[in-house]
């Protein structure tokens, strides 16, 4: 790739993403009457605890419908929540293993995305042109690899392996998140799925999962460089839709009123102030359910950004090499 064009051509792609982006996140009543839908097959999810439904739970509010159970509707696609349908798992990493081994040894496991993907293989589905699979998958390869050798995860968490081990590289990281990925859009590909959504992590140096303001503020860069990658993950013959949660997440913190939250950062979250005995509405008033997990009310902002990105057929294109 001549690199020289690539910052002008990443500018290019990242205007048009950010312009989808402020179109998307008007309220849902501004929004629903321009969606068209593309009439999708069915809907299949890899990731972590921000995707998962089935093999834990859903981590949001009181366990209310996450963004894979709220986009399907929005574009079209036949979607029933399962452990066949929804592979993602709590802890899971990029790769085939990692995150939290704990939980995969309980679970009986290989947790990560690639071991996701190779289980719908596995499975012998009968993927159909027009079926789509979104992915969201590198929050538990960020927080862990920010964090200094001596640096503890909350008691809650738990231990996580760090792929690279502690403070890697920024552009060591996010090769090997974003090769892993590519490795498993490859492998779907290969299944027959001819449309990807592929989410960007959001900025995990605003969770409150970080110890402290350095390892916050290398989370942050490692955030933004994985999201500035993958928004370039062109595959040939796959239309891929790439959804800026990072850049999303702070146009809505930027003008919550216009959403309807009233608490925005991580420290100040849902569970922090017991709000399990509040209404769903008063809930939802929260964009984090906990110190890193999202509230339904933001899976709903998310799951109509993505939806207008979809249904506007916004694909990655390739860059010249």
């Amino acid at each position: 790739m001549r690199m020289k064009h690539f910052p002008a051509k990443l500018a290019v792609l990242l205007f048009m993403l950010t312009f989808a982006v402020a179109w998307t996140i008007q309220p849902v009543s501004a929004q629903t009457t321009s969606f068209q839908h593309h009439g999708f097959g069915n809907a299949y999810f890899f990731g972590d605890s921000l995707t998962d439904c089935c093999w834990t739970q859903r981590y949001t509010n009181d366990g209310t419908p996450n963004w894979a159970d709220l986009l399907p509707s929005l574009i079209g696609a036949s979607y029933a929540a399962s452990k066949q349908t929804d592979l993602a798992v709590a802890g899971a990493a990029v790769a085939t293993s990692g995150g939290n081994p704990t939980l995969a040894a309980e679970l009986g496991i290989q947790t990560g995305f690639l071991a996701q993907v190779g289980r719908l293989s596995e499975e012998g589905v009968t993927v159909s042109h027009n079926d789509i699979a979104a992915i969201w998958i590198g929050t538990n390869d960020i927080w862990p690899s920010s964090y200094s050798a001596t640096d503890q995860a909350p008691p809650i968490v738990g231990a996580f392996d760090k792929p690279l081990g502690s403070r890697p590289g920024i552009t060591d990281l996010t090769n090997y998140v974003t090769s892993n990925i590519r490795t498993g859009i490859n492998q779907l590909k290969a299944d027959g799925f001819r449309n990807i959504v592929l989410l960007s992590p959001y900025d995990v140096g605003q969770s409150a999962i970080e110890p402290n303001a350095t390892a916050a503020a290398l989370a942050m860069q490692y955030s933004i460089a994985i999201r500035n990658a993958e928004s370039h993950l062109y595959t040939p013959g796959v239309n891929t839709y790439f959804i800026d949660v990072l850049s999303l997440l702070q146009q809505v913190q930027a003008h919550p009123a216009a959403y309807g939250f009233q608490h925005t950062s991580a420290a100040d979250n849902c569970q922090a102030n017991n709000c399990s005995s509040l209404s769903l509405a008063q809930q939802n008033t929260y964009i984090f359910n906990d110190i890193l997990h999202l509230t339904n009310g933001f899976d709903q902002v998310l799951a109509n950004n993505a939806a207008g990105i979809i249904n506007a057929g916004i694909t990655i294109h390739p860059f010249s090499e």
